[in-house]
């Protein structure tokens, strides 16, 4: 049976927005590269990163820990990022434009994303975040890609068939989970230019 596109899926960090742990700690002063390598690895390079998106770990949770792995001397600035890094989340070029174009033309827009309880702070001034009919967001979940479990409930919470989906994120493994239910996938690197061609080439074909 030859599906007709109609759904979009994007994800959000480092499709929509760039979430990037190194810029988020150099936006807060920190240029000593030792002490830049110290916050990465105590904060965002954690497990308790990872239990943030799936809904187990509050920020103040994640920075009490993080104090144990720091000197005494970066406790304000762990303080700092944990409470306020998702303000350093600039748009990623042409993204917003790529989606409120397909808005237009008639495709169903949907956000499935990885993210923490805190998502809808920022996302309500993420551009683009007007053309979404839906999200499905891993913390309020408590389940998080490439669990095959997340992307069942994004298909049947919306009423979706999978062969009419595209899936657009940055990780591979997040794209393979995806193939393997049937969705039309997109392996994402920076480009929305590269993008709309492929978008292009599938309503052509």
């Amino acid at each position: 049976m030859d599906y007709q596109l109609k759904n979009i899926i994007f994800d959000m960090g480092n499709v929509i927005v760039d979430f990037n742990p190194e810029k988020i700690v150099e936006a807060f002063g920190v240029n000593d590269p030792a002490d830049k390598d110290l916050l990465l690895k105590a904060i965002f390079y954690t497990k308790e990163w990872h239990l943030a998106d799936r809904g187990e770990m509050s920020f103040e949770e994640i920075c009490e820990i993080a104090k144990t792995r720091l000197p005494q001397r970066l406790y304000p600035l762990a303080e700092k990022i944990t409470a306020d890094w998702y303000q350093i989340l600039p748009p990623i070029k042409g993204m917003a434009d790529l989606i409120r174009k397909l808005k237009a033309e008639g495709f169903h827009i949907y956000l499935l994303s990885n993210a923490a309880l805190n998502q809808p702070v920022y996302w309500k001034d993420t551009p683009g975040n007007e053309c979404f009919e839906g999200t499905v967001i891993s913390a309020f979940e408590r389940c998080v890609k490439p669990d095959e479990k997340i992307y069942r409930i994004l298909l049947d919470r919306y009423g979706l068939i999978a062969e009419e989906c595209l899936f657009i994120d940055d990780s591979l493994a997040n794209i393979e989970a995806a193939n393997k239910l049937g969705f039309k996938t997109y392996h994402f690197h920076d480009d929305a230019d590269k993008l709309e061609e492929y978008i292009n080439q599938l309503k052509e074909g």
